[in-house]
C-alpha cells in the first residue's frame, strides 16, 4: 500500500492533473467538458484556495479535487 498525503496543488502539478482529468473526460466519468484545458483555462475556472492533490511521499500524483463556482458572486 502507497502511502498518501492530500496537500494543495501547484501548478508545477497540472502535467499530472490534466493526464488524470483527461483520463476521466475520455471515460466520460469526469465531467461535460470534451477535453482538458491548459493550465490559465483551469486556473481562471477553479477556486484558487480548494484545489487539492493526493500525492506519493516521491512526488507521484495520485489524484486531485477542485471547486468551480456555482454561480457568479
Amino acid at each position: 500500500m502507497t502511502a498518501a498525503a492530500v496537500r494543495p496543488m501547484r501548478e508545477e502539478d497540472w502535467p499530472a492533473v490534466r493526464y488524470i482529468y483527461q483520463e476521466g473526460i475520455d471515460t466520460g466519468h469526469a465531467t461535460f467538458e470534451a477535453e482538458a484545458s491548459d493550465w490559465d483555462g483551469f486556473d481562471r475556472s477553479r477556486l484558487a484556495l480548494h484545489r487539492f492533490v493526493a500525492g506519493t511521499v516521491d512526488g507521484r500524483i495520485l489524484g486531485w479535487a477542485a471547486v468551480s463556482p456555482a454561480s457568479p458572486t
